[in-house]
């Protein structure tokens, strides 16, 4: 019997999401890395190309979730003039200058590249509503 996404770790989607160049973060749910990759083009079929395939243990999943040590997370805004910005793994853009995450990554963001703070979540529902 072939393998589906579903029968994928978030290790596994997140190589497959790589192998194919798709878009990921790697806060996203398993359901969401699934569209993410059928919205790509990617299908069921392609699962045999990628090497090694991590058969996922659903039980193993949310202990992995919750694993003590996991990094805390942040929201932040780009304040640069940028359009478009891509840095770290991360998509900022003039209309979408929010994003939450790692907390190293956004020191490297504020400390290093500039142009980003840390935002409040209510600044954003604001921003977005």
């Amino acid at each position: 019997m072939a393998l589906t996404f579903e029968d994928l770790d978030r290790g596994a989607l997140f190589e497959m999401c790589d192998k194919y160049g798709v878009d990921y973060k790697r806060n996203m749910s398993k359901d969401t890395l699934i569209n993410e990759l059928k919205e790509n083009g990617i299908r069921d079929t392609d699962i045999e190309r990628v090497d090694p395939i991590a058969v996922g243990d659903p039980a193993e999943e949310s202990l992995e979730d919750e694993a003590p040590g996991a990094e805390e997370e942040v929201l932040v805004k780009m304040t640069r003039k940028n359009a478009r910005l891509e840095v770290d793994g991360y998509k900022f853009l003039r209309d979408h200058p929010f994003q939450i995450v790692p907390v190293s990554v956004a020191d490297h963001l504020i400390e290093n590249v500039g142009g980003f703070r840390v935002a409040s979540p209510r600044e954003a529902e604001e921003y977005y509503s």
